[in-house]
């Protein structure tokens, strides 16, 4: 039995440990380009079904590294040219990221210059780093996108990496390479780092973003966007502190996106019985207390939408984000080793603890605001009652004037009528007198 799970483990393609073993998530090919095109509405030009269809049974196998962690898929098969033509022409992708915030502002925090954006796509992070004024350069694996940031008027590589990048800048030495939504994408994230690290200074950085697989898309391990041929392999914080040191990189910080607002309605629902705060908010608001969970995010959402909010914090999002730096970990000359390990834990824990307060500021102005909001629509119902008030009152006053010019015009109807009589009266009277006169 042994010898039958031996004969199953490979070195691992990211610290090559000699623990990567098959589990048993395992996908026909064939079956998930037909989920594409029945679940998300894509259509495959013929080109992509013989890519990837043929043979007909032709199936990827999830494979776990037990010292690192890391996952991939093997055969490890990447997403072609015309796949992803065909899949952006759903426009699924979200230009708009929170780790395009935060890399600007980790890479002004550190004092960076020259930064190159692997993957840039059409342009988006580019052009945010020359509005900053960073000295920006792309590049970017299709020529086709690559085209469109080009046509913003940004220097986009083409071709090997990383030689063309060396050749086009003249071998510039990056002060930041940063590679947001791309290791997953291919098949040799080892082989695409140690093109990285010959574009970066010595003691420079790389900021990544990948998708967490520890966080709630874990829920959606079946989803098409994290399988072949979209996504290749799964990363979490683990991975990276255990395998970027033997490619030359350590961890100098990790941070996890907040829920953004277009994955609310779907990724909620997983998280809500685990109580984090937006559930515990809810639950103490007596207006959607006793409402069914559904119906409590429902709720929250619609308000939270109101009022502006785009992340939630403190809630687990979609991607990690993570700086790495490149060179080894060592102490300087004539330091205690253990003194700036425990120097090194105080400061991650202070981080940390500092990072948790901001957590709780934010949500606790997320909380203000939803009660302003309440006490808006409460004054507003007020104010409304009290126009239809007025407005009741001032059809009153119409009503008493009407009935008080009825009023005049039937007091002059008898003044007349008074008078008619009085003369009426007075002429019989005189008639009257002048008979018994004349009889006298």
């Amino acid at each position: 039995m042994a010898s039958i799970l031996l004969a199953h483990v490979a070195d691992c393609p990211l610290c090559r440990a000699p623990a990567f073993v098959p589990t048993g998530q395992r996908f026909r090919l064939a079956d998930l380009l037909a989920r594409w095109e029945s679940e998300a509405g894509v259509t495959f030009h013929r080109v992509v079904w013989d890519e990837y269809a043929q043979p007909a049974d032709r199936h990827v196998r999830l494979h776990h590294c037990l010292n690192c962690g890391f996952g991939m898929f093997q055969p490890p098969v990447e997403g072609s040219r015309q796949f992803y033509a065909d899949v952006t022409a759903k426009e699924y992708f979200v230009t708009d990221k929170w780790e395009f915030l935060e890399g600007l502002q980790d890479l002004r925090r550190y004092g960076c210059r020259r930064v190159l954006d692997v993957g840039c796509g059409s342009g988006e992070f580019l052009d945010q780093l020359r509005a900053e004024g960073f000295e920006a350069v792309g590049y970017e694996f299709s020529p086709e996108v690559a085209a469109q940031a080009q046509a913003r008027g940004h220097l986009v590589c083409q071709g090997g990496f990383p030689q063309a990048v060396l050749e086009a800048t003249g071998g510039w030495s990056f002060d930041a390479v940063c590679l947001f939504q791309v290791l997953e994408h291919t098949g040799d994230p080892a082989g695409l780092l140690a093109g990285v690290r010959q574009l970066v200074r010595p003691d420079g950085l790389v900021i990544v973003g990948v998708p967490d697989s520890t966080g709630p898309i874990r829920f959606f391990s079946g989803a098409l966007t994290e399988l072949p041929p979209h996504h290749v392999s799964r990363w979490s914080e683990p991975v990276f502190r255990e395998a970027m040191p033997g490619l030359g990189f350590y961890v100098e910080k990790v941070a996890r996106e907040p829920l953004p607002d277009y994955l609310w309605q779907a990724y909620l629902p997983y998280l809500w019985e685990a109580s984090i705060w937006p559930a515990e908010l809810c639950r103490q608001i007596p207006e959607v207390r006793d409402r069914l969970p559904v119906d409590q995010i429902l709720w929250l959402v619609d308000h939270l939408k109101q009022l502006g909010v785009r992340w939630l914090p403190g809630v687990p999002g979609h991607s990690l984000y993570v700086i790495l730096r490149c060179g080894e970990v060592a102490p300087p000359p004539g330091s205690d080793p253990l003194q700036s390990h425990i120097t090194a834990l105080v400061t991650e824990a202070l981080a940390r603890v500092e990072q948790q307060r901001e957590d709780a500021t934010r949500a606790q102005q997320v909380e203000i605001m939803l009660r302003i909001t309440r006490r808006e629509r409460q004054l507003a119902a007020q104010a409304e009652r009290v126009h239809q008030a007025e407005i009741e009152l001032g059809e009153r006053a119409q009503a008493l004037g009407r009935l008080e010019a009825e009023l005049g015009e039937r007091a002059q109807a008898l003044g007349r009528l008074e008078r008619t009589l009085h003369t009426h009266w007075a002429v019989r009277l005189e008639q009257w007198l002048r008979r018994l006169r004349g009889k006298a």
